[in-house]
């Protein structure tokens, strides 16, 4: 679930840094007093070293929780369900019940794409890449990381 389409939000620009504060901080805190968790969702995958700035980086952060299922709303009396749903919410290490979600891209911005090669990829990684690029997308333009031999 995205919390906002507001541009500032969703989608959002990467900030490069250096700041090893910024860079390794923690975004899940536990507060034993209230039993509460606090997840700081809208600093999650917000920022990068300053090595990587030349990518320019947009990203789209999309939340995504377990919950109570809707079909039981209607089963259960209301303060049970919302009962379970802070239950289920407040279960962070079951994961979510979906392994893919899918989102649409236009035909335009498909036929746009630009791809970088991981700087780590050895030959037969990229001839993967090659040929499903042949395949699904011969419009997409293909390059070599500017960091390829740079990182360990």
């Amino acid at each position: 679930m995205p919390t906002s389409f507001n541009e500032d939000v969703w989608p959002f620009s990467v900030i490069y840094t250096d700041d090893e504060s910024v860079l390794n901080r923690a975004y899940l805190e536990y507060d034993k007093e209230s039993n509460n968790t606090k997840i700081s969702t809208h600093e999650i995958a917000k920022y990068k070293s300053t090595v990587w700035s030349f990518q320019k980086e947009w990203r789209f952060r999309i939340n995504c929780f377990n919950a109570a299922p809707r079909s039981l709303a209607d089963k259960m009396p209301v303060q049970e369900y919302h009962e379970l749903m802070i239950n289920r919410l407040s279960s962070i290490g079951e994961g979510v019940s979906r392994e893919y979600f899918y989102l649409d891209i236009s035909d335009d911005a498909f036929s746009k794409m630009e791809i970088v090669l991981g700087p780590k990829m050895d030959e037969a990684q990229k001839m993967i890449v090659s040929s499903l690029v042949d395949k699904y997308n011969p419009s997409a333009k293909t390059e070599a990381s500017n960091l390829s031999g740079k990182v360990r």
